[in-house]
């Protein structure tokens, strides 16, 4: 049902996400690529029935990847609140007409764009803060047709212990990288919190379809966020192989050449919107 993306995924996902150069690659620092996208766009296939007239968002999407990626098959438009990243996708081929610069918080982008059939989140979600929650999935409700879909790719962990755990080793990555800001919202969601606000804006029919890793790793982090600068490097590998020490059972790890290699729990949750 996937047929039509399969060269694409070919493409762009990475066979050795650890052999690839970061260049802020989302997806290499994630450690995902053609088996976690097929399942997304088996999944799609098959809610709009490879209907080539049917409009998706991607919503805080980024440099556009995933974007790209749908717009080969779909009418696609690609919504962020950040212009070089907005400027990025568009060089790298996304329609300009498709693309909105817009803080999904402060205005209804609605108005310019429309709504759509399908609208997708994919590692974004953990950057608004707990109090935003509601808001962000009204919004998004909103975005939504009658009897379309909302699909939202991310850490959202079976339990609160893994939640706290991980926006702790997250959090001292980003102190090390002088990213406070991004440290003050940043709220890891458990399943079960995302499901439940899901349900309460109007979704039914909410469930999780994917269940993954994320693979991360001491050096991914250091070479997108620091360049591998020495001290600080080291400094995150001191401080990750004491923190891994104490992760929950269901984050796994392992030591290997001056590295550490995280594996985080993510899932793929769908809530529909009735007609």
């Amino acid at each position: 049902m996937f047929r039509f993306f399969k060269n694409f995924i070919d493409k762009v996902a990475p066979k050795d996400h650890r052999l690839i150069n970061a260049d802020y690659d989302q997806d290499w620092i994630n450690g995902v690529g053609k088996p976690e996208y097929s399942a997304l766009f088996s999944k799609i296939d098959s809610l709009l029935h490879n209907d080539k007239n049917k409009k998706i968002l991607d919503i805080a999407g980024g440099n556009g990847k995933l974007a790209l990626l749908l717009s080969n098959k779909y009418k696609t438009f690609l919504v962020d609140r950040i212009p070089g990243f907005i400027q990025q996708a568009i060089k790298n081929g996304f329609p300009e007409e498709h693309s909105l610069v817009s803080d999904i918080l402060k205005e209804n982008f609605t108005n310019k764009i429309g709504t759509f059939d399908i609208v997708v989140m994919k590692s974004s979600m953990h950057e608004f803060s707990k109090k935003l929650m509601p808001q962000i999935h009204r919004i998004i409700f909103n975005a939504i047709n009658p009897g379309g879909y909302y699909i939202d790719w991310d850490v959202h962990t079976s339990n609160i212990k893994i939640a706290s755990w991980l926006k702790s080793f997250i959090n001292t990555k980003d102190h090390l990288a002088g990213l406070e800001n991004l440290t003050r919202d940043r709220w890891f969601y458990t399943q079960e919190e995302i499901i439940e606000s899901l349900q309460k804006t109007g979704f039914k029919n909410v469930a999780v379809f994917k269940h993954f890793f994320y693979t991360v790793s001491v050096q991914k982090f250091a070479k997108a966020y620091w360049n591998s600068e020495k001290n600080r490097t080291s400094e995150f590998y001191s401080y990750a192989v004491e923190a891994v020490k104490t992760a929950p059972d269901e984050i796994k790890w392992n030591l290997e050449n001056e590295d550490v290699i995280i594996q985080i729990p993510a899932t793929m949750i769908i809530a529909e919107k009735s007609v």
